[in-house]
This record gives C-alpha cells, structure tokens and sequence, in this order.
C-alpha cells in the first residue's frame, strides 16, 4: 500500500512533524519501500501482472478448467500439508544443487512449458531463457511457444527441454523433434494428457484469437477459427491426434536418440505403463489445472506415483508452487525437482527477464530457509518424515501392525496414543485365508514394554516379518473394527460366538462317541442309555463353557469399543480437532472488517466476545455471548452466522461437562446444513458430538459419528 501524507504534515525528505525520530525513520523507509513497489513474494508477481496485461492476455494465463475446482486446490493442497522440522542439525552451510537426466543445476526448481510468453512480454520465451540461464536451471520450451526453438537457443547458453504434442501430421511432430535436436535441446517432454483441450471458459468469454504458432510456421496453412468462443478449441480440435496412444511412444523412440520424459501422469497406473515403455522420467502434472476439472491437486497425486515407480526413473511435479516451503513438500513426499509455469509468466509480465530471474531466486532462498529450519543441509537430508499430510494425521493416531515369528500366532497390536501401553490381540492362522473376515480376536493384554516397538501406519520397516496395516487400508482387520464398529459388531460377536459353540460341542461329543462305538450289543438299552447320559453331561459342560466363552468374548469386544474410541478420539485430535479451540464456519472474522448494520455490527461483536471467552478459559460467560450472537442471527436470516453461534454454545457447553446439552447444539449445525442445503461445519459438529458421547460414555453412538467426521475428512 502507497503510503502518502498532506503536504502541510511532511518536511523535505518526508519527515513527519510530531513524531519521534524512530518513527519518521519508519515512516520514511515505509514511504520509500512503497515508491519502489518491489515484491517480496510470488503472489505479489501476479497482482502486478494483473495490473499491467490486458484482460484477455491475462484470463488466459490465470484460468483453468470449467469450475476451476482443480486449479484452486493445486494450490491449495499445500496448506493441507504442515512441517515435522528436526532441530539442532548444523545448517551453517546448505546445498541445494541437483541433476535432472544428467544435467547440473543450482537448485530443483525449472521452468514449466507455457505458451505464448509474447502475450506477457515482447521478447517472450526468449527473455525467459535468458533468466533460467542466469540462475543455472533447466528450461522447458512449450511446442506453444511465440518465439522459434531456434531464436530461443541462440539467445543464451542453458540446458533446454523441449515439450511436444503429437500432431494428426506425425511428419510435424517429426521435424520439429529433428529441429530440438540440431539447436541442442536436451530431452523431449511429451505431453500426454491433451488429446483434446480442455473447457476454458474464461477464453471462451473473451473470445481468445489464436496466433500462429511460430514452431509451425510454414506448416499449418489454414487458419482456424472459431464462431462460438476461443480459437484454440478449434485449432486443437483440428491438429491433436486424439488416438495417440501408449504405442505411439514407440514410435517417438524411433525417430529419437533423446531422453522422452512424460507430462501428465497422476495414477499408479500409468506411471508403471510409462516405465514399460522406456521412458526416461515422469512429470506428475494437471496441466495447470486446463484440462480436466476435478483431477486431483498434483501434489496429492505425488506420492501414489512415487510409490509406483519405486526410483526407476526421476519423478518430477508441477502444479500450484508459490512458495519455497510448496517445494520442500514436494521433495519430501518424493520428486526429485518441481517445475514452475504461471509464477515464470507473472515475473516476465511484471519486469521482464528480471522479474522471471527474481521469480526463481525467490522460490530458491524461500526454499533454502525452509530447509534451515527443517534441519536439511542438503536435498538428499529432505525425507518424507518432513512432513505430515491430512491423512498422516489420522493414520499416526492409530495404526495396527501384524508381528510374526516363524510359526507363532500372529498378533494384532494397538498403541494408544495417550498412555505408554500398546495392547495385543493374539490372532490365529486361518488355513484358508488371510482375509480379516476368517480371523478371530483373542484375548487382550496391556504391554507397557511394547509400546517402543509400536510403528505408525506410514513407517517402513526393516523386517521382513513385519506387515503394517495403516488404519484407513481398505483390507485390514482394524478397518474391520474401525468402519463397522456400531453397525456390523453385533454380527461379528454373533458370528464368532457360534463357531465357538459349535467347535467346543464337537470337541466334547467326539471322545464319548469313541467310547460309544466300543460297545459290542448294538441299539442295547445300555447303550442307549449311555449316549443319553453322554448326551445330557455333554450339553451342560458344553453350555456352560459356551456361557463362559461368550462372556469372554463380550468383554474382548467391550474392550474393543473402548479401544477403538480412544483411537478415534485421537485420530479426530490429530486433524485439527475444533474441541481445542473455537474455529468458526468458513472464513475468520476480518479483524478490520467495515460494517455498516448495526445490529449485524453487534451480532460480529458477540461471536468475537464468545470465542475469546473460550479462549480464555472462561465458558460460562462464551455461553452468553453466543446464545446473544445467535438470536441476532436468526432476525438477521445469515444462516452461516447462526451456525457460528450455536457452534458456540456448542462448545460452551462441552466444557463445562454438560456433554447432552452440547450435543443438541452440535446437531442444530447439521439441522441447518440440511435445511440450507449446504454443508460448512458439518465435519467439526460430527467430530464435536462424537467426543461428547465417549464423554458419556455411549461408544456406539461415538463410533457412528466418529466414523462420519474421518470419512469427511478423507473426502475433503
């Protein structure tokens, strides 16, 4: 913000009459540091660039798909995901080099493929390349590009991938490979989720004109364009090769000695198939979020690939990187480099080659400081323990680990996360399967001792005996428990209780028969009268061990309910549990809000009151405060706000043990969700009415909603 003064209140330099001369410095420096108008983050590029490009230049670059759901959540992804810094690491001196496919650079961090930089700036990709020259990283030239791969080689001396799409004219895509190749790129970048472009309404609104394409000059003679919208669509339409498939990697190995990396990955799938043919490294990708709304954010997709690729071939990612903490996150869960593409475009559209050189240097010094205080000396120091994402959270809560030795009985064991014991659940072989289904529980023991060799669900283990099972698996006997506990537990007991019965009166009949079949005067009343008396003893012994092993399975599974709610519990405490603390619906109260109702001015006031009551401790007078907030909501019809508020007295409530009345507010939240058609808040009331009844004591009705709020969470 420009800060300016009256100019009956500034002397000279802009010194400020009245004011000390600590605060004339600031003022002064203020009024300066505003003058340059420098940024001091990636995000401040992008209002820059919004100022200066036209609107149609700019929607281009910005937009993506549709609903624009994926471009959001590319970026959002990453606030999702929070440090596990390691501390008292010597960080004097960090090292952020790298190679990709051979090539040395001074940081993990390239230039993304984007086309039509001349739209942003005239020298277009050709001052791009100079920037990535200066600060000694790769640059990706887009087959879109405005400028000649020619005129971008002969510009500067850097490493350069080329990106290329499969044209219906494969002696296009052909000879521009063959041009790569004589001007010295390095590697080909294929892009492989295009066969048709993507719905980019902000184009279509604009009416976006497509230019001729410089790396096609000479070659696409006829111009295309479109009645009803964007010019692109119907260039796209008219040149990609929508039956380009797997096999036609094939044939661009053929014609090709250089490295083909493919962009566009994001499933398992398809990283293994990528690897079958011979691919020399994957680029996990959502093409900026332009083509198929609703894919997953990249960085959510990261790992999955990275698994599926075992380090056969490097991993990189682009998609929603503003910052350099964004980058460590994606070393962390396992790319080897991230690559940039709107940032690059708003430096150069803001200041030119400088601004795409201050773009990268800021990404790279944000980067090394979150490496300093990660305890990373080095990108090979960045581990996956770095980091904790949404579903590490609720997994590292719980998590089951089956331990075998040899021939013994496998053993299901629970840490619980608030005390220092693990609990075992010895579990016998099943001759005919493995599934969770054919195992049954045993008994149950507090092992203080083993609570050291507990693992989380996300852990590797150096044993081969050892198989974790993390608590959200799809196909693990604590899922069994976990997900069916309220609905499906009577079953189970039924189940289990029956076989015992059945086990146990057969085991008892078998010897009298034996003795039975001994007897030499066949349908004797002797003999009769002896398998009656066989008959009777073996009812009553067999009934009463049935009584007893149904009240010992009865005490297993109550022991399983309490189990399983102290580890839902923590699960729900572990992602950010709105019991710590008073989170309202939506968005945070704007603390310099402008509000010109007066009694919605009043209504702001009493929910900010009651939520610093409940930070302070003090929920009787939050009570207040909220049931205030509320009545003035409801005059105002602002359902968000009314859900705020009995939110509050929600909370209010639960602690001052009142866990019943609590209860009613929390599902008050959901009656207005439901009758308003929208759901914010509905996770936290699940979570919230949950704690309460395991206060209470009622573990079925806990796990029911237990169950809802962590299924919430995983759909978030």
């Amino acid at each position: 913000m420009r800060i300016s003064y009256p100019s009956e209140v500034i002397d000279g330099l802009g010194v400020v009459r009245g004011h000390s001369s600590v605060l004339q410095c600031v003022h002064l420096f203020g009024f300066i540091g505003s003058m340059a108008g420098d940024p001091v983050n990636v995000n401040e590029f992008q209002d820059l660039a919004r100022q200066k490009l036209p609107k149609m230049y700019y929607d281009f670059y910005r937009g993506g798909a549709e609903d624009e759901h994926t471009l959001r959540e590319n970026v959002q992804a990453y606030h999702k995901i929070t440090f596990r810094p390691r501390v008292l690491v010597d960080v004097s001196r960090i090292d952020l080099s790298t190679t990709i496919l051979g090539h040395s650079i001074s940081a993990p961090i390239l230039i993304a493929p984007t086309g039509l930089h001349k739209f942003a700036h005239p020298e277009g990709e050709v001052a791009t390349a100079r920037a990535a020259a200066a600060c000694n990283t790769i640059m990706v030239l887009s087959f879109s590009s405005s400028c000649t791969l020619e005129e971008v080689a002969s510009s500067c001396n850097t490493v350069r991938f080329f990106q290329l799409y499969i044209y219906k004219r494969r002696d296009w895509s052909a000879l521009v490979v063959r041009r790569a190749e004589r001007s010295g790129f390095k590697a080909i970048v294929l892009t492989v989720d295009t066969p048709r472009l993507g719905k980019r309404e902000a184009d279509i609104r604009n009416k976006m004109v497509a230019p001729q394409f410089k790396n096609l000059e000479g070659l696409l003679t006829t111009q295309v364009a479109s009645d009803k919208g964007s010019d692109f669509q119907a260039y796209a339409n008219a040149t990609l090769d929508s039956s380009f498939s797997w096999k036609d990697i094939e044939w661009l190995r053929s014609i090709t000695s250089l490295p083909i990396m493919v962009k566009g990955i994001l499933t398992r799938e398809d990283a293994i198939k990528a690897i079958e043919m011979g691919t020399a490294g994957i680029i996990v990708s959502n093409h900026g979020a332009r083509q198929l709304d609703y894919s997953p954010a990249t960085i959510s997709a990261l790992e999955e690939v990275v698994e599926a690729v075992k380090g056969k071939v490097p991993v990189l990612m682009d998609g929603g990187i503003r910052r350099g903490t964004d980058v460590f996150k994606a070393l962390a869960l396992g790319a080897q480099a991230i690559l940039i593409g709107r940032p690059v475009i708003y430096g150069l559209a803001a200041k030119g080659e400088v601004g795409v050189r201050s773009v990268l240097q800021m990404l790279k010094e944000e980067l090394e400081l979150t490496m300093a205080l990660s305890g990373c000396p080095s990108l090979k120091d960045i581990t996956r323990s770095h980091v904790m994402t949404k579903r590490d959270r609720v997994r590292r809560a719980a998590a089951a680990t089956i331990l075998e030795d040899g021939d013994s009985t496998p053993e299901l064991r629970y840490h619980l996360p608030e005390t220092s014991a693990s609990v075992r659940m010895p579990l016998p072989h099943s001759p005919s399967s493995r599934s969770s289904d054919t195992w049954v529980p045993g008994k149950l023991a507090h092992s203080p001792d083993n609570a050291t060799k507990f693992t989380s669900g996300f852990a590797s283990s150096g044993s081969s005996q050892i198989q974790h099972f993390p608590l959200m698996g799809k196909e693990n006997f604590l899922l069994h428990y976990y997900r069916q506990l309220s609905a499906h537990q009577a079953k189970i007991d039924l189940r289990c209780s029956g076989k015992v019965l059945a086990y146990n009166a057969l085991m008892l009949a078998a010897p009298f028969q034996a003795l039975a079949e001994t007897c030499e005067i066949e349908g004797s009343v002797l003999n009769m009268c002896l398998l009656l008396l066989v008959a009777l003893i073996g009812a009553t012994v067999g009934g009463l061990l049935a009584r007893q092993r149904k009240g010992e399975l009865q005490k297993v599974n109550e022991q399983l309910r309490q189990i399983n709610a102290a580890l839902r519990k923590q699960a729900k405490m572990e992602t950010y549990s709105p019991t710590l603390g008073y989170a309202p619906v939506g968005s945070r109260f704007i603390e310099n809000e402008v509000i010109v109702d007066s009694k919605r001015e009043e209504m702001i006031a009493r929910l900010k009151a009651g939520k610093s009551f409940l930070r302070n401790q003090d929920p009787e007078a939050a009570f207040g405060e909220f049931k205030a907030g509320l009545e003035l909501a409801k005059d105002l019809k602002d359902p968000i706000e009314e859900k705020k508020a009995v939110r509050g007295l929600g909370a209010s409530l639960q602690r001052q043990g009142k866990y019943e009345e609590a209860i009613k507010y929390f599902k008050m939240v959901l009656q207005i969700s439901k009758r308003e058609g929208e759901d914010s808040g509905n996770t936290e009331a699940y979570g919230a009415i949950a704690d309460c009844y395991t206060e209470l004591g009622d573990l079925e009705r806990a796990g029911k909603f237990y169950d809802r709020y962590i299924a919430r969470l995983e759909s978030d």
